[in-house]
């Protein structure tokens, strides 16, 4: 009879450990990112990392159909449960100029994009306050030296639907190769905050107000309140159809919407997440546009990655 005792401890051990590796997968944290990305080997871990710095409490890594695997690359991060990877496959429309910009539910939900936030809301909402969708090639950026985090930033717009970060565009660089430095570091040439590519954003939702991601940008939120929509920094609500002014004073996402030209083309093969693909025009303009220096991103990586790591 007491032969069996260390089996039963046995098993008493694996059941508590499973049970522990289960509830540190389903951990509760203030802010989630979820992302969508293909053959991103080369950069994904570098923003997965910029993001933890930043405070970012869970990272959801949809890949989809990536050539290599995305999960190798970022194994560090999901064995600690920071990055939750997903397999992700879905039939996927690509848009053609006939159908105008994804901006409504039914035609957002055709790509892989929509479909990937669908299922991050569907599935991880009730785990955390904020969750907020951007791209690999997209990077937050906080202003205000005085924040050790974006939780400490998101936390003022609680009572709202959402908050959104408007785009700071980054161009090549003048690089025709892909550089051996970061992102972050190689491609510091921007355009002037006024420059009307920077009118569009990226949203973090309040999941209170149960979200609806119809589009790469905007929400829609079930819950019946005079405050279920989003807004910018400054808590100003954010009005239908493409806006015609910005604000930067608290955040931007830096978008490296080309990087150099090889990645640009390599971009282009594969297509976005929501089936947007630009001709090598769009780098050659961004370029002409980019005449100013954003180094903020470098700098906030070096503050904050000896506070939040």
């Amino acid at each position: 009879m007491f032969r069996c005792i260390p089996d039963v401890l046995g098993y008493l051990f694996l059941f508590l450990r499973l049970n522990a590796e289960a509830a540190f997968s389903l951990r509760q944290t203030y802010s989630a990112l979820c992302a969508v990305a293909r053959d991103e080997n080369k950069y994904v871990h570098e923003w997965v990392k910029y993001h933890k710095c930043l405070g970012i409490g869970t990272i959801y890594l949809y890949d989809h159909g990536s050539a290599v695997s995305l999960k190798g690359v970022v194994q560090d991060y999901v064995t600690e449960g920071f990055v939750q990877y997903i397999d992700f496959n879905g039939t996927h429309t690509k848009w053609k100029p006939s159908d105008g910009f994804a901006d409504n539910l039914s035609k957002f939900s055709a790509t892989i994009q929509g479909q990937a936030y669908h299922n991050c809301l569907q599935q991880h909402s009730t785990q955390h306050t904020f969750m907020g969708f951007i791209d690999i090639d997209e990077f937050i950026v906080l202003y205000d030296k005085q924040l050790q985090s974006i939780d400490d930033l998101l936390k003022r717009y609680e009572t709202f639907g959402g908050v959104s970060f408007y785009w700071r565009l980054l161009g090549s660089n003048g690089h025709v190769n892909s550089p051996s430095d970061s992102v972050i570091k190689a491609y510091q040439r921007c355009v002037p905050l006024n420059n009307s590519q920077n009118t569009q954003f990226k949203s973090f939702v309040n999941t209170a107000f149960k979200p609806t991601m119809y589009s790469p940008h905007r929400a829609s939120f079930q819950l019946e309140a005079s405050t279920s929509y989003l807004v910018d920094e400054n808590a100003v609500k954010i009005a239908s159809g493409r806006n015609k002014r910005s604000s930067h004073m608290k955040a931007s996402v830096y978008h490296y919407a080309t990087k150099s030209k090889q990645d640009f083309a390599a971009k282009g093969r594969r297509g976005g997440g929501a089936g947007v693909t630009r001709p090598i025009s769009f780098l050659n303009r961004l370029d002409r546009a980019c005449t100013e220096t954003c180094s903020e991103a470098l700098e906030l990586h070096d503050r904050l990655c000896t506070i939040n790591t």
